[in-house]
Parts: C-alpha cells; structure tokens; sequence
C-alpha cells in the first residue's frame, strides 16, 4: 500500500529517544515516511498505535541496541525481525522500500 508509512520508530526508553530522533530525522531526509513514539507509551499502546499506522516495517531501539549501535527491525507483514549495524540504516530501507 503506498498510501502507509515506511517505518514506525519505538525507543524503549527515554534514554533512546534522542537516537530515535536521529532517525527519524535521517530517514525523512531520505524520503521515507516515518513516524515515532514520542509520548512515552507502554509496548502494548505502541502496537495498538502500530496496527492503526500499518507501517511497513518497526524500528526497535532499546539498551542493546543503543550500546552495540544496532537497530531491530521488524518486518510488519512477514513478522520477520533482523538486527542491523546503525550504519547500514539508509542502505537497508533503500533496499527494502520501493519509492
């Protein structure tokens, strides 16, 4: 569906918020449609706001992945998830996403 989001960004905490921010940031400079949490919500409220959203895939940032410079990144559709190197972000979603 080209009318839903690309990526839906959850940071675990407020300690992960301000690299969620990054990229969201990022990732809307590389003409993705992204969307984040940004008020503060339990998993379960995020998921619900996930099903209403329908992004095509979810970006998962807690401690580990803050600390090792990872993402998780979950396919929505397929339900599939993969850990990713920060760095490869842009080249993942360029490969992954259609625009």
């Amino acid at each position: 569906d080209k009318n839903s989001i690309d990526a839906y960004i959850i940071p675990m905490s407020d300690n992960e918020k301000s690299l969620a921010i990054k990229i969201l940031n990022e990732l809307r400079i590389n003409n993705f449609i992204v969307d984040m949490d940004t008020m503060n919500r339990n998993l379960k409220s995020n998921f619900k706001q996930i099903d209403r959203l329908n992004p095509k895939y979810i970006i998962i940032i807690g401690e580990e992945e803050l600390k090792n410079n990872q993402l998780t990144i979950k396919n929505n559709e397929t339900k599939e998830q993969e850990i990713i190197k920060y760095d490869d972000l842009i080249n993942y979603f360029n490969c992954k996403i259609e625009k």
